[in-house]
């Protein structure tokens, strides 16, 4: 996806704009300085998804997230703090910062604490082309988990339970700035995955464990098998 479609896409699936992360990373770093950092970086994030898990051709759980978090480190000469805070209200910015900054003050000093040489830092890139996003639906995802799970259990007639199936879609975005140049907005390549565990069980029998990853660019699957052993 270029550069220009992946913001058009970004706009319509993030809460936030991504002007707003780098205004707000910019606002936690001037906070910093303000405070008494002589110097400081910041992530801040966006992200949402969704994870559906079906077993024995029944859905078991539907579920939905969205994350955001803000996380600063800041340099009182070569002291270091963290810390960080899931919410974005200036006044939740303030205490995270001050928070950091006390932190900081009360820890030892170490000579290699603090941000990378300016000349090591990136300022620009090019687009790595890493950014495609799956418009998953609940049902395609249920679809999907029903499939993956039946296929895992044709494999072989031994096979009568199921773990279940369950097929996750996560995304995120990112800003990471530091106070010796200026944010820049960063995409993480959205995480799909679905995983498919499946279990036969036998009375008196040993079971073994196996697995057999697959993979693609969009997508994985992972089955794990327990069988009779040794083979009939």
């Amino acid at each position: 996806m270029t550069a220009t479609a992946a913001a058009v896409s970004a706009a319509t699936r993030f809460p936030l704009a991504r002007n707003a992360l780098s205004a707000l990373a910019a606002h936690v770093l001037d906070t910093a300085k303000r405070g008494g950092a002589t110097a400081a970086e910041t992530e801040v994030s966006q992200a949402f998804g969704l994870s559906v898990t079906v077993r024995k051709d029944e859905v078991e759980t539907i579920a939905y997230n969205r994350d955001k978090g803000v996380g600063v480190t800041v340099y009182v000469g070569t002291r270091r703090g963290h810390a960080s805070t899931a919410d974005f209200s200036p006044e939740a910015i303030a205490d995270t910062v001050a928070k950091a900054l006390t932190i900081a003050r009360y820890t030892a000093a170490d000579d290699c604490a603090g941000l990378a040489d300016p000349v090591l830092l990136a300022r620009s890139w090019g687009d790595l082309d890493l950014y495609h996003p799956w418009d998953l639906s609940v049902d395609d995802a249920i679809a999907i988990g029903r499939e993956c799970e039946a296929a895992a259990l044709a494999t072989d007639p031994r096979l009568t339970n199921s773990d279940g199936a369950t097929v996750s879609l996560h995304e995120a975005e990112f800003v990471y700035a530091n106070s010796a140049t200026t944010g820049t907005p960063r995409r993480a390549r959205p995480a799909i995955s679905n995983r498919l565990p499946v279990s036969a069980a036998s009375p008196g029998s040993a079971p073994r464990a196996g697995s057999a990853p697959v993979n693609s660019r969009r997508w994985s699957a992972r089955s794990s098998t327990k069988r009779r052993w040794p083979p009939a």
